[in-house]
């Protein structure tokens, strides 16, 4: 749906707002108040119409009280300004919800979960990720979707570790007791992935023991994770395990052989070094009657 017009149908629901929390408050229908809310209403409507949401926002939100029962609309308002990229107006409609104590401790959470996701937008990591943590300490229903936003900080910010560790708390908790519940497979293999970056770090300090033992974590998260492999046979064959690095080369290929044009000229190289150049033919021959297409 065009912008103009989700805007459009965010300021009727705030121009409904507006009506019922007037009422509610008992404000007579003359008022100065009431008129100088009727002004600032239309004057936001004006600015909309002119592209001008920075003073709409402002005037929108001078003219609708925040209540309980107008509370949706303005979260409704603050999450369409990020989607459409104003992460500094959303900022300013969420930090105006949390200031409120008259709402309720859900409607408050809720607003700082959304003023934490303005904050990623934003790229201020720092001030999304404390947030995040306090949310972690007072809402359960929270947890994942916490947890979650904290795996993206730590992902845009390369901490691999921190990742890692916030992951596997969304993780089902393994049991000798219990049947393991479901696994959930696209986060054990994002957990893979951050096992490899680690990995890459490590081997770009030759600190190829300690890669070795990584890229072995990732396989536990992912047992025929393509990256794991093709990172193991490099580790291999800078450590001289010529053979070691074929055999890492051809378990990839069986299991990815769309990998082929990327890995061939590492599997002749390591194969000559090891003196494999025959079994390298066999086993591409094999591969070329298992998968003609390829």
């Amino acid at each position: 749906m065009d912008t103009l017009w989700q805007f459009l149908l965010v300021f009727s629901a705030i121009g409904s707002g507006w009506l019922l929390g007037r009422f509610a408050s008992g404000v007579p229908p003359f008022s100065e108040r009431r008129a100088t809310a009727y002004r600032r209403y239309y004057r936001g409507l004006n600015y909309l119409l002119n592209d001008r949401t920075d003073e709409a926002v402002d005037d929108f939100l001078k003219s609708l009280d925040v209540t309980v029962e107008t509370f949706e609309t303005h979260l409704a308002l603050g999450g369409l300004m990020r989607r459409k990229g104003d992460v500094d107006g959303a900022i300013r409609v969420h930090e105006n919800l949390q200031a409120r104590p008259d709402l309720s401790p859900q409607q408050l959470q809720q607003a700082r979960l959304e003023l934490a996701r303005d904050y990623i937008s934003a790229g201020l990591y720092d001030r999304a990720e404390s947030l995040l943590q306090d949310l972690l300490q007072h809402s359960q229903e929270m947890r994942p979707i916490c947890l979650r936003h904290l795996i993206e900080i730590y992902q845009s910010e390369r901490d691999w570790e921190k990742a890692i560790g916030t992951a596997n708390r969304l993780l089902p908790k393994r049991s000798l007791l219990w049947h393991q519940a479901e696994p959930d497979p696209q986060l054990e293999q994002a957990i893979a992935q951050f096992h490899c970056e680690i990995a890459q770090r490590l081997m770009n300090k030759s600190e190829l023991l300690a890669a070795r033992a990584q890229l072995d974590a990732a396989r536990e998260r992912e047992e025929f994770c393509a990256r794991a492999w093709l990172l193991q046979s490099e580790v291999d064959f800078r450590a001289g395990d010529n053979d070691s690095a074929v055999a890492a080369l051809q378990i990839l290929l069986t299991h990815s052989p769309g990998m082929i044009a990327e890995v061939l000229e590492k599997l002749r190289v390591a194969a000559d070094s090891a003196g494999r150049r025959g079994d390298l033919l066999a086993f591409l021959r094999e591969c070329l009657q298992r998968y003609p297409s390829t």
